[in-house]
């Protein structure tokens, strides 16, 4: 099993990750235009940052780009439980991630770390309909499951919800009786 990705000018895989299920993220920077699977990135000022994420037999997912105006960089890489990846190193002046920009003020250079998450996860709704809570997601998220919690944050214990959801429509919806303690839903992988 392998990959290639990059072009032709300097390129740099910096560090990698690797997730529960075997897939792995590598990051570093590249300079003109680099080429990771079916996404070709272009960086024509300097070299830029990116994120390229391969499943556990080398197939290539998905690609991510950093830009900004000085040459960026990722050196270090986490993946969390879910599947978010994570990234940090250092910018100067301007630097852009997907639909967020960081502005450093001063001349030397900032830490950032960057969380992104690809594809977007799934959002849950709640909807309170007499004494029961319908709990719907997008019915093409797949491999997920709805666990519960009375409590959320650090040291919360979560338990799978072992209701069955039904498909309406584009969305799977799960009928659960409202507790009389809060109740906290997650969607988890």
């Amino acid at each position: 099993m392998g990959s290639a990705g990059g072009g032709e000018n300097d390129d740099l895989s910096a560090c990698i990750a690797t997730d529960k299920d075997g897939s792995c993220c590598i990051g570093g920077y590249f300079q003109g235009s680099a080429d990771f699977g079916a996404a070709r990135l272009s960086s024509p000022q300097s070299a830029d940052a990116f994120l390229a994420k391969y499943d556990a037999n080398g197939q290539f997912l998905s690609a991510f780009q950093a830009t900004g105006s000085v040459n960026m960089q990722v050196f270090g890489l986490a993946i969390d439980p879910i599947g978010q990846v994570f990234c940090t190193r250092y910018f100067r002046y301007i630097t852009s991630f997907g639909g967020f920009s960081l502005v450093n003020h001063g001349s030397g250079r900032d830490a950032f770390v960057a969380g992104l998450v690809s594809p977007p996860l799934p959002v849950l709704s709640i909807m309170r309909t007499g004494g029961d809570a319908l709990v719907s997601w997008p019915s093409g998220a797949t491999g997920f499951r709805l666990e519960s919690s009375p409590e959320n944050g650090f040291g919360a214990i979560w338990m799978p919800v072992t209701n069955t959801a039904e498909r309406l429509d584009k969305r799977l919806i799960l009928t659960n009786s409202i507790a009389p303690q809060k109740q906290f839903f997650r969607l988890v992988k």
